[in-house]
């Protein structure tokens, strides 16, 4: 199977905004999240279905590039991608747009967890393998 995309949009909050009025550097994960959030969901990975099986998929490292400014009240489109996936591990890509311009990027690793055995293991089967 093709591996998946997602794209959303948001709107800045003006809470997430630092003095400079730009979005503050530690806000940018979560504006992040909700991509790969929206990208887990239409992979059948969300959060509800995963612990029905006992199962986790939880951010093993996770890093930013930050390449423009991003304002309050500003539109932003997330796209994530699955790079790379094997054994329980998921790399998921991602890039922040305002118009065609890429204003920020994000690298993100995943891996899934047995909260019984509280160990890292390889998942049943992955809807986009």
């Amino acid at each position: 199977m093709e591996r998946q995309t997602s794209s959303i949009t948001s709107r800045i909050n003006s809470c997430d905004v630092d003095l400079y009025g730009h979005l503050n550097n530690a806000a940018f994960p979560l504006y992040f999240e909700r991509g790969r959030e929206d990208l887990a969901v239409k992979n059948k990975l969300d959060a509800k279905i995963l612990l029905s099986q006992n199962l986790a998929f939880l951010v093993k490292r996770a890093s930013y590039e930050y390449l423009s400014p991003v304002l309050a009240d500003q539109n932003v489109e997330i796209t994530s991608r699955v790079a790379s996936l094997g054994g329980a591990r998921i790399i998921v890509e991602q890039e922040m747009f305002s118009g065609k311009q890429i204003i920020a990027k994000a690298h993100v690793e995943y891996f899934f967890l047995d909260l019984v055995k509280n160990k890292p293991i390889r998942p049943p089967s992955l809807p986009f393998s």
